[in-house]
């Protein structure tokens, strides 16, 4: 049988200061880290892990992309869990809690993906942050993380739909259908490629630029925001011609979509598909 008892001050005296400070602290009660963050979709979903986690399922932030959507299964509960060894038990060196987030985050869009795979659905949509289910929080351009000393948490609610609706953030123009080709105001070449483009799975976005050049995203829920930061990134110019299945280009500069800032949560991604 052992016991325990106080060191005694004598004990102490005799200890330099710095291993007396480390003796009294090792003694103290420790405190677990709990710590609530709020991280940017956009440059979680501009990452490639995320898109594979996702598995081809679209994915749609905010209660407001479930309008209009043909919804199978409503208020699906996603928790992913991020670990801070990377899943290898080791920490040589600590990841920040971003990193830990994102971790977490994309075991939550896998979870998702089974779960719409399952369900026969295409996409999951009207995602909300909604940890241990104590109250939804509604954004669209960020979600809720809970770290802690090695694990991270992301818990999502969302709806499964049959197929992807069209993003409320781009309304439909009426300039044209969105598989009428020849209405493209580009050559036969850049009307070529937007023909290619519509056989892209989606979520999908077409621009045209202000030289007559063009450029496409598909596969990614921010593809709108990601070919706009391809012009951005390039120095030109340009605006968004279709979005997933709408023509929302104006003749109407000024009604035209060619800023990333307009589109919610989409600033800072990056296109990759050409």
């Amino acid at each position: 049988m052992t016991s325990t008892r106080p060191y005694p001050m004598s004990f102490i005296r005799t200890l330099t200061l710095p291993a007396a400070i480390g003796l009294l602290a090792g003694a103290a009660p420790a405190w677990a880290k709990n710590e609530e963050t709020l991280q940017p979709v956009s440059v979680a979903m501009a990452r490639s892990s995320a898109r594979q986690a996702a598995d081809g399922i679209v994915l749609r932030f905010g209660k407001s992309s479930a309008q209009g959507a043909d919804i199978v299964v409503a208020d699906v509960q996603s928790r992913g869990e991020g670990d801070a060894t990377g899943g290898n038990g080791r920490t040589h060196s600590s990841p920040s809690d971003e990193t830990v987030c994102r971790r977490a985050f994309d075991d939550a869009l896998a979870r998702f993906a089974a779960a719409a795979k399952a369900a026969g659905a295409a996409a999951v949509v009207g995602i909300v942050s909604n940890y241990k289910g104590s109250g939804e929080r509604d954004d669209p351009a960020t979600y809720e993380c809970h770290s802690g000393s090695v694990h991270s948490y992301v818990e999502f609610k969302g709806q499964l739909a049959r197929t992807v609706p069209d993003d409320p953030a781009y309304p439909a123009s009426g300039f044209a259908r969105v598989d009428d080709v020849q209405a493209l105001p580009l050559s036969d070449e850049g009307k070529s490629r937007y023909a290619a483009f519509l056989a892209q799975p989606g979520p999908r976005a077409f621009v045209i630029y202000e030289d007559g050049g063009w450029y496409m995203s598909w596969g990614r829920s921010d593809a709108a925001g990601a070919a706009l930061s391809h012009c951005a990134g390039e120095g030109k110019r340009c605006w968004l011609y279709a979005v997933d299945g709408q023509v929302v280009w104006s003749a109407d500069v000024a009604r035209r979509f060619g800023n990333v800032s307009q589109s919610p949560g989409t600033k800072g991604a990056e296109g990759d598909n050409e």
